[in-house]
């Protein structure tokens, strides 16, 4: 059975729909359609369909236009893919509306890195307490204060409010906890987990889905200024490429 053959025809005789695909299923055929929204299609204007992305074509399906590329071509991004040049049935040449389905393998890749060190506090039970009184736009601290790189603060408000007429007063307790960091070295495992998961989180904000790829490739090097993991994901997925840009 010619699939490809078939989908031609119902698009030429059926001109309500805008995609068609034949699928074989052993003793059964599925068809699937999409009408056409005919108020958008009357509103667009001509122009080309483009490619969005770098990829190798698998599928091209044009409803409306001239095929530029072919299917097993290797496409980049802004290349002309279906030209809004055609020729109607009575041979006459027009200019309107690309329309079709240009399905591609694309690449993605995003990095994740992860240090293989983690840095704990530890208290060594050395405790400072600071007040610090405030009228209005004035702060007067009693006592001294500590960094807080080498002391955990526990912070205290309370607020007096004598009236409009007066300004108001506040009264806060600064608790300084001394701690003292340690490092702790985490398995290389664990790392290139977080790695993984931290380059999977730059693929999904591309708009990539786990479910959909193809076949996805994992790099793992470590880091050459730090004691750390760095994980390169690079996943194929297939999907339309085409995109129309009005002249």
């Amino acid at each position: 059975m010619d699939t490809r053959s078939i989908e031609r025809q119902l698009l030429e005789q059926l001109p309500d729909l805008a995609w068609v695909q034949v699928k074989n299923r052993g003793i059964k055929v599925e068809i699937q359609v999409m009408e056409r929204d005919v108020e958008e299609t009357s509103a667009q204007g001509a122009g080309h369909v483009y490619a969005k992305r770098d990829g190798l074509v698998t599928e091209l399906l044009v409803l409306q236009g001239t095929a530029q590329i072919r299917e097993g071509d290797t496409v980049r991004k802004d290349d002309l893919l279906i030209s809004g040049m055609y020729y109607d049935r009575q041979g006459r040449r027009q200019f309107g509306a690309a329309r079709g389905i240009v399905k591609a393998r694309v690449w993605y890749q995003a990095v994740g890195e992860a240090s293989l060190v983690r840095w704990e506090a530890r208290k060594t039970g050395i405790r400072h307490r600071q007040y610090v009184l405030t009228i209005g736009p004035f702060s007067i601290p009693l006592g001294r204060s500590y960094p807080r790189e080498t002391h955990q603060i526990i912070k205290r408000s309370w607020q007096l409010y004598l009236g409009s007429a007066m300004a108001p007063l506040s009264w806060t307790r600064l608790d300084y906890e001394e701690v003292e960091w340690t490092a702790e070295g985490i398995p290389a495992s664990e790392a290139e987990r977080t790695a993984y998961e931290l380059a999977w989180e730059s693929l999904a904000r591309q708009g990539v889905e786990r479910d959909k790829i193809l076949e996805e490739k994992r790099t793992v090097e470590p880091l050459t200024d730090a004691d750390g993991i760095r994980v390169t994901v690079q996943v194929e997925v297939l999907e339309d490429i085409g995109q129309f840009l009005g002249q």
